[in-house]
């Protein structure tokens, strides 16, 4: 069993659909929603948002090790948030090297030059 339980593709587990289909589950309505909730301080959701957060830190943690990534930007309706990247940023802390590089820079952080 992996560390943070029976895992299907990565795009089956953190997509904003696939986040979507966890937050009914849970009782929202939407990605949005269960994201604004998780944001707000509710645990549940908090939980099912945080599990996605870690497992794509862990997708980046493995780029770096094989391929010497340095710099990760992240898009779509998830990775744009703040709360999101936060919580990415935090899960990245418990990978080596991780808290000593930059890693994660939302694409609409970048700036020209």
């Amino acid at each position: 069993m992996a560390p943070l339980g029976e895992l299907g593709p990565l795009e089956f587990e953190t997509s904003g659909t696939a986040l979507g289909v966890q937050a009914r589950k849970l009782g929202f309505e939407d990605a949005r929603a269960l994201a604004d909730a998780a944001e707000a301080g509710h645990a549940q959701a908090d939980a099912t948002y945080r599990r996605s957060a870690a497992l794509i830190a862990w997708k980046i943690a493995d780029v770096a090790a094989l391929l010497g990534v340095t710099r990760v930007a992240l898009g779509g309706s998830v990775g744009l948030r703040a709360g999101y990247l936060a919580r990415v940023r935090e899960s990245l802390g418990g990978f080596p090297r991780a808290t000593s590089r930059k890693w994660c820079t939302p694409n609409w952080a970048r700036t020209p030059g």
